[in-house]
C-alpha cells in the first residue's frame, strides 16, 4: 500500500484491515489498484479511508499509511510501516508477529492482542505502545524512541 499523491501528510491516509469471509475492498474513486498472484497493490491519490476485509493475511508493506488491523488471526504476519506511519493491532491473535517500522513509527496494541512471538525493529524518534498484549517471546530493537508504553496485559509478558 502506497500514497501515490496528495501531499506530505500521511494522517488522513488510513487503512483498515478486518477478519471476514470473503475478500472485499471499500474506498473512494480517487484509488488505484492492481493485483499480482496472491498480493493486492493499493494506491491512493487523495487522503481518504480504504477498509479491506480478507479471510488470511500473511504481509503488509505499507509506505503512507496509517494501517489498523482488527480482530485479525493469522499463523504469521511480516509488516513493513513507512517513516511517519502508524499501525495499530486491535484484538488480533498472531502466532508470529514481525514488524519493521521506519523513522517516526508508531507500534500500538490494544484490546486483547495474544502473540507468541514478536519481533520488532523501530527506527529513530519512534513510538512503541503495548498497552493490551499477551506474548511468550519478544525481540525488540528500537533507536531513540519518543514514547513507550507498556501496560495492561503486556506488563505480565515482561
Amino acid at each position: 500500500v502506497h500514497k501515490t499523491g496528495g501531499g506530505n501528510n500521511t494522517s488522513f491516509y488510513n487503512l483498515y484491515i478486518r477478519k471476514g469471509d470473503n475478500y472485499s475492498l471499500e474506498h473512494s474513486s480517487s484509488m488505484v489498484f492492481s493485483h499480482s498472484g496472491d498480493t493486492l497493490f493499493i494506491g491512493a491519490m487523495l487522503p481518504k479511508d480504504i477498509t479491506l476485509t480478507c479471510p488470511s493475511l500473511e504481509e503488509i508493506n505499507s509506505t503512507g499509511f496509517n494501517v489498523y488491523l482488527n480482530d485479525v488471526s493469522t499463523p504469521r504476519l511480516l509488516v513493513h510501516s513507512g517513516p511517519g506511519t502508524e499501525t495499530v493491532f486491535r484484538n488480533t491473535n498472531i502466532q508470529s508477529l514481525s514488524y519493521t517500522g521506519e523513522v517516526n513509527n508508531a507500534m500500538s496494541m490494544y484490546d486483547d492482542n495474544k502473540l507468541d512471538t514478536v519481533k520488532v525493529r523501530l527506527g529513530k524518534g519512534s513510538a512503541l505502545k503495548f498497552e493490551d498484549a499477551t506474548y511468550h517471546v519478544a525481540d525488540i530493537v528500537v533507536d531513540s524512541l519518543r514514547e513507550l508504553r507498556i501496560s495492561g496485559k503486556a506488563l505480565n509478558s515482561l
